[in-house]
């Protein structure tokens, strides 16, 4: 795996998927617009979920380790220099599936 460490995060109002690259400080950032409703009171930073029971929390953890998951898959595959590497190579791909 890719020496890339990954997080959600909110960065100037969005809540967005933070890869950091061990070592360094330099973060890239990808905005996660794939949550339905979220409720940020309810968002618990260090367990990186929504803590609540409500059906919507649970729908929009599941989002989240889906997000979480295919990011973890492509830094497994591929040797990535930097989430903006990381990020660039996937909008690449979605670009070219559509």
């Amino acid at each position: 795996m890719a020496n890339i460490s990954l997080k959600f995060t909110n960065r100037n109002g969005r809540f967005c998927l933070c890869a950091t690259v061990k070592g360094i400080s330099i973060q890239h950032y990808r905005a996660v617009d794939e949550l339905r409703n979220p409720d940020f009171k309810t968002w618990d930073k260090s367990a990186q979920r929504f803590v609540s029971r409500r059906p919507i929390d649970s729908a929009n953890n599941k989002i989240l380790s889906d997000v979480l998951r295919h990011y973890e898959d492509l830094l497994e595959r591929y040797d990535f220099e930097s989430g903006r590497e990381l990020f660039a190579y996937q909008e690449e791909t979605e670009h070219l599936a559509v």
